[in-house]
């Protein structure tokens, strides 16, 4: 449940060396889906559109070590399942 630059960081904090890095990185799963499920979970059933349960969410999302695009991938995804899930 940990962004790249998390991942960095604690690699750093452990004094991993750093030509160790890339292999260790090389070897982390995409993190669409998990990004998916933490978003979901931090905006706890409200409307991605509420500004307030977003911005709480996505700042949570960047303190965990995710990059503003995947965050920003993310709640677009959310916002287009919210949409489909509104029609029906």
């Amino acid at each position: 449940g940990c962004g790249r630059k998390r991942i960095e960081s604690e690699l750093f904090r452990r004094r991993v060396p750093r030509e160790l890095w890339d292999e260790a990185l090389e070897e982390v799963p995409p993190s669409d889906d998990v990004l998916d499920t933490l978003l979901r979970n931090r905006l706890r059933g409200a409307s991605p559109y509420d500004r307030t349960a977003l911005k709480r969410a996505t700042d949570a999302l960047q303190r965990r070590g995710f990059s503003w695009d995947e965050i920003h991938s993310a709640v677009e995804r959310c916002k287009q399942d919210y949409n489909e899930e509104q029609e029906y």
